[in-house]
């Protein structure tokens, strides 16, 4: 169990920065750190993550899976938030 699913969200957000900085391709945890960003309401920054998932690993079907979730979304907010990136 990982502190995301312990609803310990801005730790976990914490550790995967730490882990890209000191790897700066692994994938999974941009991904990650995007769905964490996503659960804390932070839409701008989840889908940045994704994008550097994405950046990274361009076939990379979960962080375009996660990404286009959040367009389907029908709040504006998030529609603002995604033309932002």
């Amino acid at each position: 169990m990982c502190l995301a699913d312990l609803c310990h969200f801005d730790a976990a957000i914490d550790n995967f920065e730490r882990a890209v900085a000191l790897k700066p391709k692994f994938v999974d945890a941009f991904n990650n750190m995007g769905n964490a960003y996503r659960d804390t309401g932070n839409i701008a920054a989840a889908i940045a993550a994704y994008v550097a998932a994405l950046n990274v690993n361009p076939a990379y079907a979960a962080a375009h899976f996660n990404r286009c979730s959040l367009v389907d979304e029908p709040e504006t907010h998030r529609l603002d938030a995604i033309e932002k990136n």
